[in-house]
């Protein structure tokens, strides 16, 4: 296969969930990108990366649910790979949630380095050519304005209810005066997904 056939057939298979056909599409020396604690995106190994996106499956089958074969938006990066293909899954939110920085944009992609016929590198994307994807703190001050004007109410109360609709099922607590979102399962550390590296 040359490498644009790759490239296509692992979308196909991610789309798919089909992990183990994913895994003969990839080097084994390859970094790919996670997403640990708090949201942080770090660079982990192959296997790494197949048990953390296993993981994220299975969470989003409960919220939202998601049906096979997910939803595929192709995208040109205008950013680190510009001009590269890169490739968006349910609107960009799979299988990367948005960070919890404001400084950081709202959707991601994924763009795929195929190098002799087998994908090596998968990085995240969130700057593109023809799409407009705003930095969170615009998605969120958005998102807020529009239910204050929905439900009538004031405008913290919209914006606590604007960051559990867009991070997903959280709880809220208040430290210093300032409002964060937490993920419920925030107590596992991301060590758990560290120490399932053995390749």
């Amino acid at each position: 296969m040359t490498d644009y056939e790759v490239e296509a057939k692992f979308i196909e298979y991610f789309a798919s969930g089909s992990l183990n056909d994913m895994a003969e599409l990839m080097t084994d020396d390859g970094e790919f990108d996670i997403q640990v604690r708090n949201r942080k995106i770090i660079t982990g190994s192959k296997h790494m990366f197949l048990k953390w996106l296993e993981k994220q499956w299975k969470d989003f089958k409960f919220f939202p649910p998601l049906e096979y074969p997910l939803k595929i938006d192709a995208e040109i990066c205008s950013g680190c790979n510009k001009g590269c293909s890169v490739f968006m899954f349910e609107d960009g939110f799979f299988p990367y949630k948005p960070e919890k920085e404001s400084y950081t944009r709202y959707r991601k992609a994924l763009a795929l380095n195929v190098v002799d016929g087998r994908v090596k590198n998968i990085t995240t994307c969130g700057e593109f050519e023809n799409r407009d994807n705003p930095w969170l703190f615009e998605a969120l001050i958005y998102r807020a304005d529009e239910i204050k004007k929905e439900k009538n109410c004031n405008y913290m109360t919209a914006y606590i209810e604007a960051r559990v609709e867009l991070f997903g099922k959280h709880k809220i607590t208040i430290d210093n005066e300032f409002i964060f979102v937490c993920e419920a399962n925030d107590k596992k550390d991301s060590k758990e997904h560290l120490n399932t590296d053995k390749t």
